[in-house]
């Protein structure tokens, strides 16, 4: 069977609220518009203010905020009628894992059952470019034990390379944090459905 990798903050669901709330509850005053232009609000901190920020905003306790984006449930549940899906996240498992699939099933997403769709995870905490890149190479290795690659669904466009070089046809979909950076995008999940003919 072939396989769909998708990630999730970004992509399949809007993080902003959760760091913009998690943001000033660190004392600082970030404005929403800084959240929804920007990957990394630790830039924005004081150190002191990022250590809050992080162990606050990569918790389980604030990811119920998280809002879906249009259309995404819809066309994985489509997608998992004929393809396994891959949930394949920069989110931690000790930090994170509770709070995502109470997410993905209040939010009635395919579910985790280890049969036909999977949720991977880092298994150690960092906010580093570098760290993720390395993360995604090893867990894409994995997925050759689940089926053939089909399609990655993702909104960081350094991935592409990556999931291309795994043999997946590689969607990238806008945010407000990619917009200007350079490479082809989907604006949202309507034109993923076209790109994958469902």
């Amino acid at each position: 069977m072939k396989i769909v990798l998708c990630d999730i903050d970004g992509t399949i669901s809007w993080d902003h609220k959760r760091k913009h709330f998690c943001a000033n509850k660190t004392g600082a005053k970030i404005s929403m518009k800084t959240v929804r232009e920007n990957y990394s609000i630790g830039k924005f901190l004081t150190e002191k203010q990022r250590k809050i920020y992080y162990n606050l905003t990569f918790s389980n306790k604030y990811t119920h905020m998280d809002i879906p984006r249009k259309g995404a449930k819809e066309t994985l549940k489509k997608l998992s009628k004929k393809y396994i899906i891959v949930y394949f996240t920069a989110r931690t498992e000790k930090r994170m894992k509770k709070g995502t699939l109470e997410w993905l099933k209040k939010h009635n997403f395919p579910y985790p059952d280890n049969k036909k769709v999977f949720l991977f995870m880092k298994s150690r905490f960092n906010t580093e470019t570098k760290d993720d890149v390395k993360y995604k190479e090893e867990a894409i290795r994995k997925t050759k034990e689940l089926g053939e690659p089909f399609a990655s669904i993702d909104d960081l466009s350094y991935t592409k390379k990556i999931y291309e070089g795994a043999g997946f046809k590689s969607i990238i979909i806008e945010t407000p944090q990619n917009s200007t950076k350079p490479g082809k995008k989907v604006k949202n999940w309507s034109e993923i459905r076209k790109k994958l003919f469902i």
